[in-house]
């Protein structure tokens, strides 16, 4: 494994997909994705994004501990759960589907509009509009109603496709960002269709580990991205540290 996507749900259908798409889409890359080994079974909610999170970590700590030529890893969720713990415990790149997304769509069009699940998981996406400091770019923020679950479907497609359309245009914006990991198979066939950018925030976090890898820049570990003080854990994921810090300790 060279890149590693991080699945912090723990649907396995859902890393198959993406597992799927992404190896057809970049063919040349050595691609793994990983399956969280606990936690709810789609991310739906800031209770689901905190669940997720030990599962997440777990699975990133793996990538590295077990496959030394690991390069980076993308969470695969629009919500970036952990998004910081995970560049604490991580010695390479990490990067949230929903931040590459948003900066790539940035590169390509002066506004953008985001489709995403369910309402609930709108002001979500929006916290992170404005952390990421986008707000300013982003036309709008709309809900298909969709479960993450029931995405993998023609008639899911055809909804979100008739969506993009009314919303893009409402919107005035240039660029679509698909709000869902579940959705990244459609990014070319929107496009196709809509005749607008459609970005999956999955493929432009890949790319963008690639680029960084190019580069040859690695993450500054110092101040809140060093690793965690090594300290007693308790509970289920007691694990955590100890893994993290079995280098040190021999």
């Amino acid at each position: 494994m060279n890149w590693h996507i991080a699945n912090p749900n723990t649907g396995q259908a859902m890393s198959d997909l993406l597992a799927t798409t992404l190896t057809h889409r970049f063919p040349a890359l050595d691609i793994e994705v990983t399956t969280s080994p606990c936690g709810p079974a789609s991310l739906e909610g800031h209770a689901d994004e905190a669940l997720a999170v030990p599962g997440l970590l777990t699975r990133i700590i793996e990538a590295e501990h077990h496959h030394p030529r690991c390069r980076g890893h993308v969470i695969a969720c629009f919500g970036d759960p952990g998004i910081a713990a995970a560049r604490e415990v991580a010695r390479r790149p990490v990067i949230g589907m929903a931040e590459a997304a948003m900066a790539s769509a940035r590169l390509i069009g002066e506004r953008f509009s985001i489709i995403t699940t369910l309402a609930r998981t709108v002001p979500l996406a929006r916290r992170l509009v404005r952390e990421y400091g986008h707000a300013q770019h982003c036309g709008g923020i709309h809900a298909s109603g969709i479960n993450v679950l029931d995405l993998d479907s023609d008639l899911a497609f055809k909804r979100v496709l008739e969506d993009s359309e009314q919303l893009l245009s409402a919107d005035q914006s240039d660029v679509l960002i698909l709000g869902c990991a579940g959705m990244a198979p459609w990014a070319p066939g929107l496009q196709e269709r809509l005749g607008r950018p459609v970005v999956d925030g999955v493929s432009a976090g890949l790319q963008l580990l690639v680029h960084l890898d190019q580069l040859g820049l690695s993450p500054a570990k110092q101040h809140d991205r060093a690793l965690p003080i090594d300290k007693p854990v308790i509970g289920p994921h007691s694990h955590l540290y100890a893994r993290l810090h079995e280098d040190t300790r021999s």
